[in-house]
């Protein structure tokens, strides 16, 4: 059973491990997102430390209604 928690921000989050591209481990707390659709967002910062590699371009439509193309990545998530 996975338990989680709700943030300052009154998010509800659960942990997970993002495995980067040299192998290493992180764990982040995730924010739970009920329109989950296979993937997930994290922060640049994450991306750098992990070393992700860049794996093309998506378009997304942010919660305002725009539309925005964003870079993809590839990690592990546990």
């Amino acid at each position: 059973m996975m338990e989680g928690k709700v943030n300052a921000a009154l998010e509800a989050v659960v942990p997970i491990t993002v495995i980067g591209h040299d192998g290493s481990p992180r764990r982040v707390d995730a924010a739970i997102d009920t329109g989950f659709n296979d993937r997930v967002a994290l922060p640049r910062a994450l991306i750098e430390r992990l070393n992700l590699p860049i794996t093309g371009h998506a378009a997304v439509i942010l919660g305002d209604g725009a539309e925005v193309e964003l870079s993809t990545f590839e990690a592990v998530i546990v």
